[in-house]
């Protein structure tokens, strides 16, 4: 009797409880967007898009690796052909280069805005574009609004994003948007569309050779499921295949010639593969960010969620989109980690979760469930921004500490930069500020240095000028000393003579005294150099925990010597 009495109870305050909440999740429901209200709905995407910029509000230079670089490649190609230091640096060179969006636009912006104002407005438009791109295609997909497409904003800060991999992800928001013109138009106006397309493919290639790959899976996996679900039998599927393949290579073909013309048709010797095994850490890109426990986590938790909602047919996908993402994820696979440029394979994880939030849409009505997936969804992306807002607030203090430090050197200065690495001193990085690395992946401050061009108008040997990258050069006799990408090299470097041509990750090293004016250690915190750093050949300056600057002393000469001409 008493089980009984307390089963009924039990249960009739579940069921109260249940009730009491009905209302509050309903409400919920209808206000984070599962619902067709137009104005609810652009209301949410708005307030997302305010929460993912909130972070930007916060510091002038965001701790992004690449970041830095870029803006001071831009202030070259704004300025330094003006600049009577710059001038006699680098020069801007056009050419068919598949990785141009910024350098097309950020110059300009240069030259009406604060640099760090434009700057910052350019890499806002890298993270908000493909977000943008994912809500339209859903909504072209499907023709209804829904909460679903917003979760996309979960994966706005990922780990390519924070390693300011810019072109590349604008790329693929102008995918998104050019595919989404192709499921709206496609039927109705073929010949239009195609045309349209070819243009579009045409400019994206422009913007990023990923962006191109990427709209060519979209509309091939969309095209092969019209082949596939038209029906008509063998020779009526064949003739769409034809068709389709037609107005396909029409789409890609000035893209195909322009890549023939680009340095990067060119053989390359350089690449590396990773075992099968890699690619599945690998997967959590999408999530890792200035906190590998919680990116994981929130990775884990998020492929879960996927995995039930496949196995409750929870969802309908839009025509294409698992050819889409079979082919992305085959891509993924077989792709090498490196060629050409770092980080290859993992652009692909973005992808797939980009085409997971855009071609997929729920079907169940609005419930408890939904409501409360949408609820955690949106406390998951408060928690993410408001960390990453934490970094950059905090980075602050290394921005002012490296300001500092490199205050004294004049314009026109030649500085080498060397680093302490996390193998110098392990217990120095795992302590080291959160904007300083991406833990399990890499250190993001390679390229702060970037502040001598565009704060102090000086040259460092690691200005991104790739022939097939990036449309500026490096002049001589600055070129000798310089690489058009790298990282940077070990401090220890320094205190041993330096063998013609210089260790392979930095040749420049080679005579480096006659070579530099100043030399900047950074992270100088972790560095172990006693009561001083190559006394008698370099002069302390300043020293802060983020950077050490020296001057390079001249170089005492016996003529009469064996082997003089100073190659330390």
């Amino acid at each position: 009797m008493r089980e009984a009495i307390m089963a009924e109870f039990s249960g009739g305050l579940n069921s109260g409880v249940e009730e009491g909440a009905r209302p509050f999740f309903r409400e919920l429901s209808r206000i984070i967007g599962f619902t067709d209200s137009s104005t609810v709905w652009w209301s949410a995407l708005v307030l997302v898009c305010i929460v993912l910029l909130i972070p930007f509000s916060l510091v002038a230079v965001p701790p992004i690796d690449d970041y830095p670089n870029h803006l001071a490649r831009m202030f070259v190609e704004a300025f330094g052909a003006r600049d009577q230091y710059l001038s006699k640096m680098y020069a801007v060179h056009w050419r068919i280069v598949p990785n141009l969006a910024i350098d097309a636009v950020l110059p300009m912006l240069m030259r009406f805005l604060p640099i760090n104002i434009a700057g910052r407005m350019m890499l806002a438009l890298s993270l908000l574009l493909p977000f943008l791109g994912v809500v339209t295609y859903n909504y072209v997909a499907f023709r209804r609004r829904s909460a679903w497409p917003l979760a996309a904003s979960l994966i706005a800060y990922n780990t390519l994003f924070l390693m300011g991999f810019m072109n590349y992800l604008i790329g693929l928001g102008a995918a998104l948007f050019a595919a989404s013109g192709w499921v709206a138009w496609r039927q109705r106006h073929v010949l239009l569309t195609t045309a349209f397309m070819s243009v579009a493919a045409t400019l994206i290639f422009f913007i990023h050779i990923f962006g191109l790959l990427f709209l060519a899976a979209l509309i091939g996996g969309w095209e092969l499921d019209w082949v596939l679900r038209s029906g008509g039998g063998v020779v009526a599927m064949l003739r769409r295949a034809a068709w389709s393949i037609g107005i396909g290579a029409a789409v890609f073909f000035p893209s195909a010639v322009l890549y023939m013309l680009s340095p990067l048709s060119q053989h390359s010797d350089r690449m590396v593969w990773n075992g099968l095994w890699a690619k599945l850490p690998g997967m959590f890109v999408l999530f890792l960010g200035y906190d590998d426990v919680v990116g994981r986590l929130v990775g884990v938790l998020f492929f879960v969620f996927i995995y039930i909602c496949d196995r409750q047919r929870l969802y309908r996908s839009a025509p294409g989109t698992m050819i889409s993402l079979l082919v992305i994820f085959v891509a993924y696979m077989v792709c090498p980690a490196d060629y050409e440029a770092a980080f290859i394979d993992v652009r692909f994880p973005i992808m797939l979760g980009l085409v997971l939030f855009a071609g997929f849409a729920p079907v169940r009505s609005p419930n408890l469930a939904s409501a409360a997936v949408a609820a955690a969804f949106s406390l998951i992306l408060v928690v993410r921004v408001g960390t990453i807002a934490d970094v950059w607030y905090h980075h602050n203090r290394d921005l002012a500490e490296l300001r500092y430090t490199l205050d004294p050197v004049p314009p026109g200065s030649r500085v080498l930069i060397v680093a302490v690495q996390p193998s110098d001193n392990p217990a120095y990085w795992r302590n080291v500020p959160r904007g300083r690395l991406i833990p399990g992946f890499s250190r993001i401050d390679y390229n702060l240095p970037g502040l001598l061009i565009t704060e102090h108008r000086g040259f460092w040997p690691l200005l991104f000028s790739a022939v097939g990258k990036q449309p500026i050069v490096v002049l001589p006799p600055y070129r000798r000393i310089s690489l058009p990408e790298g990282v940077l090299p070990d401090y220890h470097l320094l205190q041993h003579p330096i063998p013609y041509p210089g260790p392979a990750v930095a040749p420049y090293l080679w005579r480096w005294r006659s070579n530099f004016d100043y030399v900047l250690v950074l992270d100088a915190g972790g560095a172990d150099w006693g009561a001083g750093f190559l006394p008698g050949k370099l002069a302390p300056l300043r020293r802060t925990d983020a950077g050490a600057l020296f001057r390079v002393l001249p170089l005492k000469i016996d003529p009469g010597a064996p082997g003089a001409g100073g190659h330390r």
